[in-house]
């Protein structure tokens, strides 16, 4: 097959996709097809854009008949990997991906097709071998760049990850994606003036990104900068008006301004939003906590427990309501419960003294008092438990 005629005769198609017009391109190759049905090229970019579309069936078939047509077709193997990813047929993916780079090792589709199909399963460490396998044929790849720096920052690697999106700015300073990773791994950092700066200017790049405006007020949270923060989420909402994260920190910003009742209405449209917003239904739970509402709060935190059966906040919150309400037995079991869940959860283990002494459980307040000075010898509670224990010994 002559793969230049092949280029000649599907030249329109480009084209009709440079201008959007991807329906109208679909027929043009199917056209092209119908005249020739054994033009590699057709099949091979008709898969392509199926699969961008949306319609992976029909781009299964075309990669297929691309394989009958050349058996030994990279793209094809490459192609049929993008889209059982695209049906979260993750596994079989990668048996495709593999398959196209052992015919062609410099396969960058199947590459990075591999990639992503590595960060779906969790599998960060392969993730990073993919993306650098990339950058090793294509070293100014800025999405294999940006890629990387988010798998090691998935691996906990954010000083490593931050490198990778300096590069990245540096390739393209007007690509505002690469500095959101950027602050997201100065978060992680614990530095979150230096993540600001950053979402900062990835807004004045792009002023309409949701996702920089919703971690800017993360941030500004952290730095117990409420007011500023609401101002964040609210232009979050401008953009996504039924963005459950959004309201869910508006209402954690809300509360932090001891504006209760408003930052229950926004946890209840987070909940509407999605019923099993977990973090969502521990917010509230807090927020009736604070106004006195033990049984609603525990309702709350039960609800967020059924959907999240690991969620170690949660179990202290309702350990701390049903100490509130004096069920002092029901209290331990949850703050047990946390501490297993995070052994070193100094504060739960505090509160589950405090509730041994409404027990006059002493001895057993002691044991759990030599845990917690091991933790923490320099928190203040652990020093207030000290007092206390001492006082109730003499």
């Amino acid at each position: 097959m002559d793969s230049g005629k092949d280029l000649e005769t599907v030249d329109g198609y480009f084209k009709l996709f440079q201008q959007g017009k991807f329906e109208d391109a679909v027929k043009y190759l199917k056209n092209v097809i119908e005249l020739n049905p054994t033009n590699n090229t057709a099949h091979d970019l008709l898969g392509a854009i199926l699969n961008m579309m949306g319609r992976n069936d029909e781009a299964i078939k075309h990669f297929e008949k691309l394989l009958v047509l050349d058996p030994n077709s990279s793209t094809a193997y490459a192609g049929l990997g993008n889209a059982h990813a695209s049906m979260h047929h993750y596994a079989k993916a990668c048996e495709y991906f593999d398959l196209a780079l052992g015919l062609d090792p410099d396969n960058i589709v199947a590459h990075m097709g591999r990639a992503f199909t590595m960060v779906e399963l969790d599998n960060y460490t392969e993730a990073v071998k993919s993306f650098e396998n990339i950058l090793k044929l294509d070293p100014d790849n800025i999405r294999a760049h940006i890629g990387r720096g988010d798998m090691l920052l998935c691996l906990n690697m954010p000083v490593k990850a931050i490198k990778c999106f300096d590069k990245a700015t540096m390739l393209d300073s007007d690509d505002p994606e690469p500095y959101i990773y950027k602050g997201k791994a100065f978060m992680s950092l614990d530095l979150p003036v230096k993540a600001i700066k950053c979402y900062d200017v990835a807004l004045k790049l792009d002023p309409d990104i949701v996702e920089a405006h919703i971690n800017k007020g993360v941030s500004l949270l952290i730095l117990d900068l409420p007011v500023k923060a609401i101002k964040c989420f609210d232009m979050a909402l401008r953009f996504d008006p039924e963005n459950k994260f959004v309201f869910r920190y508006k209402g954690d910003a809300l509360h932090m301004l001891e504006k209760y009742d408003a930052a229950i209405e926004c946890f209840n449209i987070a909940i509407r939003f999605d019923p099993e917003h977990s973090e969502a239904h521990f917010s509230k739970g807090d927020a009736l906590y604070v106004l006195g509402k033990y049984d609603a709060a525990i309702e709350c935190f039960n609800t967020a427990i059924r959907f999240d059966p690991e969620y170690r906040d949660a179990y202290f919150s309702k350990g701390n309501a049903l100490r509130m309400l004096k069920k002092y037995d029901a209290a331990i079991e949850c703050f047990n419960t946390a501490i297993r869940l995070d052994p070193e959860y100094v504060v739960a283990h505090v509160n589950k003294i405090l509730t041994l002494f409404a027990l006059d459980k002493y001895a057993e307040a002691l044991k759990c008092y030599d845990v917690i000075v091991k933790l923490d010898p320099d928190n203040p509670k652990v020093h207030y438990i000290k007092t206390k224990i001492d006082d109730t010994i003499r």
